[in-house]
């Protein structure tokens, strides 16, 4: 099921370095969503979900920009 937002709380939040209209959350349901404040409702863009299908996601509690790599980690 697809849904605009995380299923379970936020663990993290950090506003992307360099594009100011983009910020990242973390959440206890294992994904990763970059949120875009110029979209209608402030639209999650990208979904990151670490894990394969069907298996269970780890909690997500903190993340780090690697701006030069084009990485979250």
């Amino acid at each position: 099921k697809n849904t605009k937002g995380h299923i379970s709380s936020v663990t993290w939040g950090e506003w992307h370095p360099t594009q100011k209209n983009a910020f990242l959350t973390a959440g206890a349901d294992g994904t990763i969503r970059q949120w875009d404040t110029t979209k209608k409702n402030c639209e999650a863009v990208a979904v990151i979900k670490p894990l394969k299908a069907g298996m269970r996601a780890p909690v997500v509690n903190q993340f780090k920009f690697m701006e030069e790599k084009g990485l979250v980690v």
